[in-house]
């Protein structure tokens, strides 16, 4: 667990202290293990209203883990990256370019979404929420929680290189505008603009970096 991630949970657990008198004087430790105890193992189900919390029925548009009408916490299975990637592509290139379900998605999962916006930015969405420049193409660095936005790359061990029209093309012969290298293992994915191929993103999971 990284120092940020400890960070958030002390936050969210003195969240839960003020809010909750009965939980003013309990631990970390056991205010965490009491959460732990009341998740209940089945999911929200998707229904032609939207997603339903099997506790108490309410729907909602977007997948949830806890429902904020009964307040009961609900399992979420993990979702396959492949198939995650294979979900968000094909779309048309605009602001915002993934919905709140796609983001959250990725969050939970650990996966980190990289694709361009503009002629000079690299876009990080879902476990890690940052951007880096990369005008005519180049090198990103990054660590598991940020984009190095200066030249001390020692704390950011893991790079992706951008690439401006580099030649690589789509299935039918487009050259796509903005492609990617790196080391990291990742699924690809492919936005458009007006129809023709715009950026070919990647997907790759935090677990896989340094």
């Amino acid at each position: 667990m990284t120092e940020n991630e400890q960070f958030k949970i002390q936050l969210e657990v003195e969240r839960i202290r003020e809010k909750y008198s009965r939980f003013s004087n309990l631990s970390q430790y056991e205010i965490i293990m009491f959460a732990l105890s009341k998740i209940d193992e089945r999911e929200a189900t998707l229904t032609d209203g939207g997603w339903k919390c099997p506790a108490c029925g309410v729907k909602r548009k977007e997948r949830f883990s806890h429902c904020v009408a009964c307040g009961q916490a609900l399992s979420r299975a993990k979702v396959d990256i492949k198939e995650f990637a294979k979900s968000i592509s094909g779309k048309e290139y605009g602001f915002s370019q993934f919905n709140k379900g796609e983001e959250q998605t990725a969050r939970e999962n650990g996966f980190v979404i990289v694709y361009g916006c503009s002629d000079d930015l690299m876009e990080f969405r879902g476990a890690i929420y940052d951007e880096g420049g990369c005008y005519g193409g180049g090198k990103v660095y990054f660590n598991r929680d940020e984009v190095c936005q200066s030249n001390e790359r020692k704390n950011y061990p893991n790079w992706i290189k951008a690439i401006w029209c580099g030649g690589e093309t789509d299935e039918i012969g487009q050259e796509i505008t903005w492609t990617y290298e790196t080391k990291i293992p990742h699924e690809t994915f492919m936005i458009y603009e007006d129809r023709e191929p715009y950026c070919r993103g990647i997907v790759f999971s935090v677990e896989d970096l340094k």
